[in-house]
């Protein structure tokens, strides 16, 4: 489906299989925000299944999460941007390392979609992790 953050038209994406459905999002402030609003759902079962095996409670801080949403390859394609760099940022990493679960943080934003932007936007995205 495609859906901009402020509730535009939906089609469905050309990517994705015929039972799947995908939201395309706008590449602003609101579409980013709505984006990781849809993946903390991913995120927060993986995390909540490693956050059980952490019995010293030591699964707990911010993550910094960083990626750069780029026009397609080919200025004349109708493909959808492409997300390109998805890291943690060790530099303001309060969540300690965690390989299985950096990945399943890591593969929830490559999975998000977004229309292609004028050029390409360097986004740093922090999520706060607390077990309950």
């Amino acid at each position: 489906m495609h859906a901009n953050a402020a509730g535009g038209d939906e089609t469905e994406a050309e990517d994705t299989a015929p039972d799947e459905q995908q939201f395309v999002y706008s590449p602003d402030r609101e579409g980013i925000r709505a984006a990781v609003q849809d993946a903390r759902v991913q995120i927060a079962e993986c995390y909540s299944g490693w956050a059980k095996a952490d019995t010293a409670g030591e699964l707990v801080g911010r993550a910094s999460i960083r990626f750069a949403i780029t026009p397609p390859d080919d200025p004349d394609a109708t493909e959808l941007a492409r997300l390109r760099d998805v890291t943690i940022d060790e530099s303001t990493r309060g969540l300690p390392k965690h390989g299985f679960l950096d990945g399943c943080i890591i593969n929830a934003f490559e999975s998000l979609r977004f229309d292609p932007p004028t050029g390409t936007m360097n986004v740093t995205y922090p999520i706060d992790f607390a077990q309950e």
